[in-house]
């Protein structure tokens, strides 16, 4: 059991990833496929008659408590005393327990987006990671043109890491900017990439990464300047 007895842990930390246990309510929809999920005092306060799964302790916020709307309970109360506050950090950072197995894939592993990426070309399906680039074309473009040398706003030198297969970077360029590289550590979609954009978007370049961090360094070294790295996972 966890330490939170009868607030929401929103209330103190707001969107601070702080490492506590956290649940999926799905029948409120909170569910780790979409990136959502409540604390302990909302467990048994809000979702109290709700079907809910312990996802273990992970580094999140509250959902329930951040939705706004005022959905929460709890939140509304605001946080709990000092001295109750401190009890729970006392228990939390004691407290134990297994992840659910979803949350033990080796994202770090080139070998899982090797069998991934395989599956996914075999399906017809791709992924996108977070936003798409018309969800967030708007800001992006605006911070893009910023770094762009001289007075050609689409002239910036962007490095787009942990690409996948995501059309992210082909739709950078029919956004006009004409100097992307994008890099993964899955040989497979590297590949793939180059062979699905080769005609539509031959300006579009690609390359195998051994790290995110040090392909960054190394391409960005070759830069007289200024560029921007976009991470995509």
């Amino acid at each position: 059991m966890d330490a939170a007895a009868c607030w929401c842990t929103f209330a103190v930390f707001n969107e601070t990833f702080e490492e506590q246990p956290f649940y999926e309510c799905i029948s409120c929809g909170f569910t780790l496929e979409k990136g959502t999920a409540v604390c302990g005092g909302c467990v048994r306060s809000c979702h109290a008659e709700c079907r809910t799964h312990l996802l273990g302790r992970i580094r999140a916020y509250c959902d329930c408590g951040g939705g706004g709307g005022g959905s929460c309970k709890l939140v509304a109360a605001g946080a709990p005393a000092d001295a109750e506050l401190a009890r729970w950090s006392e228990v939390n950072a004691s407290s134990s327990g297994e992840l659910d197995a979803r949350l033990s894939i080796p994202y770090g592993e080139p070998g899982y987006w090797e069998e991934r990426y395989r599956m996914n070309q075999t399906a017809g399906e791709e992924d996108e990671w977070l936003l798409s680039f018309d969800a967030v074309r708007a800001p992006l473009e605006a911070e893009l043109r910023s770094v762009a040398p001289g007075d050609d706003e689409t002239a910036a030198r962007l490095f787009v890491t942990g690409a996948g297969d995501s059309p992210f970077s082909a739709d950078l360029c029919d956004a006009g900017f004409v100097d992307v590289t994008s890099g993964d550590i899955a040989e497979v979609s590297v590949q793939a990439m180059r062979v699905k954009y080769a005609e539509s978007h031959p300006a579009l370049k690609w390359l195998v990464e051994v790290s995110w961090s040090s392909c960054w360094s190394c391409w960005s070294s070759s830069l007289s300047w200024r560029c921007l790295c976009l991470r995509m996972r």
